[in-house]
């Protein structure tokens, strides 16, 4: 089921919500700035979706948490989607996807400018829970005060306050330029716990 976000006037692109839902070949082209959390291009959040070949490329400000293609997402899949939009002055600025709990994301590229001037800010996803990031590209500049990461940058605690959850990030790719006045990383700037990693690190300087 999709609950349009243009019948409720809301500036969280094409889709409000979305569960159960297959969301392929879809594209966002219109910038928007919104203060408001959970913000992204094409869907604020999803729940058992299958979301692939969409496109970002909007630019997106001035929002809390805020994301090319999807803001929050669990239980699904993310497969070849890219963001092209800039994500600027906001607090939690990602390329592809703010927050992934039990989702698989694959073959995803960033070419946007992911810059937040005061918290976080990463190329693909923010937070990971028992998730998995595969074969994934960021491109863009990535700047952010706190942290700042080309694919990732944190995992999250489980329900019961535990890291231990084997997150899985493999074969992703940063070819992007990475700033942070405190922890910047090409591809994922905090890890806790248990986690597997297999990457090719380009670095740029």
């Amino acid at each position: 089921s999709l609950l349009v976000a243009e019948k409720f006037g809301k500036e969280h692109g094409d889709v409000l919500k979305a569960n159960n839902s297959n969301i392929t070949d879809c594209e966002n082209n219109g910038d928007f700035s919104v203060n408001d959390s959970y913000i992204a291009g094409l869907v604020h959040t999803a729940s058992n979706c299958h979301i692939e070949n969409c496109i970002n490329t909007g630019n997106i400000t001035d929002a809390y948490e805020a994301a090319g293609i999807v803001a929050s997402i669990n239980n699904s899949e993310i497969k070849n989607c890219t963001n092209k939009g800039d994500i600027t002055n906001a607090e939690g600025a990602v390329g592809i996807c703010v927050s992934a709990n039990n989702t698989k994301v694959e073959e995803c590229s960033n070419y946007g400018n992911i810059i937040d001037n005061e918290y976080v800010a990463s190329g693909i996803v923010g937070i990971i829970l028992q998730a998995q990031i595969i074969n994934c590209t960021n491109y863009g500049k990535i700047k952010a005060n706190n942290c700042a990461a080309g694919i990732c940058y944190s995992n999250s605690r489980d329900d019961e306050g535990y890291y231990d959850q084997k997150e899985i990030i493999q074969g992703c790719t940063n070819n992007g330029e990475i700033t942070s006045t405190d922890l910047a990383a090409g591809i994922v700037s905090r890890l806790r716990m248990q986690i597997s990693i297999d990457v090719f690190i380009t670095l740029l300087y």
